[in-house]
């Protein structure tokens, strides 16, 4: 049977491989639970979760950063989770990919708002979480500093 153009059957993965880096199943609303239930404090108490938002500093105390072609840009990672400080508020965010499988979890902490993204293909340029998070930013609700 031939494949549809640009698409191709994902290599088969035994889930005991990558274990919790990828044997993980959820589902959106899954997701969206789990993001409520952290964000309000059912899961972490509040030092804990304040510590997990705050980005890691290198032993001299300084931010993590990288250059590109654009300049320099802050390693926006703490606890597991990257942590963007925006306007209205931390933003909490976690990816992942396995072979055929692409998953992110953006947490918009200031205004409650988390976004969850479930899509059955390996990691692309052509996904929409890009433009999804660019719409969202958009709201000056939560647009990025």
């Amino acid at each position: 049977m031939a494949e549809k153009p640009g698409y191709v059957n994902a290599h088969t993965v035994s889930l005991n491989i990558p274990f919790a880096a990828g044997a993980m199943r959820s589902t959106v609303v899954d997701l969206l639970i789990w993001s409520q239930a952290l964000s309000h404090g059912q899961v972490l108490k509040d030092d804990s979760y304040r510590q997990m938002l705050t980005a890691a500093r290198l032993n001299d105390g300084a931010r993590a950063s990288y250059t590109d072609e654009n300049g320099d840009h802050p390693i926006d990672y703490a606890l597991g989770i990257g942590v963007t400080e925006t306007l209205a508020g931390p933003v909490v965010s976690h990816d992942g990919a396995i072979d055929g499988f692409t998953s992110s979890l953006t947490i918009f902490t200031g205004p409650d708002l988390a976004v969850a993204i479930l899509v059955n293909t390996s990691p692309s340029a052509h996904l929409p979480f890009d433009d999804v998070m660019e719409a969202i930013r958009g709201d000056p609700a939560v647009s990025v500093r």
